[in-house]
């Protein structure tokens, strides 16, 4: 459990990098195509500050909604994820005492033709 802890934490933290980026790569296309828009604004003679007050307030109402749905949407998935995991977890555990004690079983020995012991326990070996 200790090893999907560290590779989940690594996951999460990759992915929230990794969404970052991506957010901020569209934000960027977002205000890209609204400079006619944000020049028409300026030309009314609204000032920069509140310009860019308005794009952030914009973001921070998305950030806000994602937030939630990811608090929730995440906590239903995590249980979820973390269920399945316990119980692959459990079946193996389960599991490997059973084949433990197949493989202590005794096989029987070698035996030779005519169930003699001491003979070869290759199959492919011809007996004369």
């Amino acid at each position: 459990l200790n090893n999907v802890a560290s590779f989940s934490q690594n996951v999460v933290l990759l992915v929230a990098v990794t969404g970052i980026i991506i957010l901020t790569l569209i934000i960027m296309i977002t205000i890209r195509e609204r400079r006619h828009e944000l020049g028409v604004l300026l030309s009314l003679g609204e000032s920069r500050s509140k310009i860019v007050l308005q794009l952030f307030a914009e973001v921070a109402l998305c950030m806000i909604v994602a937030l939630a749905a990811a608090s929730f949407s995440g906590n239903v998935v995590a249980n979820a994820v973390g269920q399945q995991l316990l119980d692959q977890q459990t079946e193996t555990s389960t599991d490997s005492p059973a084949e433990q004690q197949g493989e202590q079983m005794p096989s029987g020995g070698n035996r030779g033709p005519g169930g003699q012991p001491g003979g070869t326990s290759n199959p492919f070996t011809v007996s004369e």
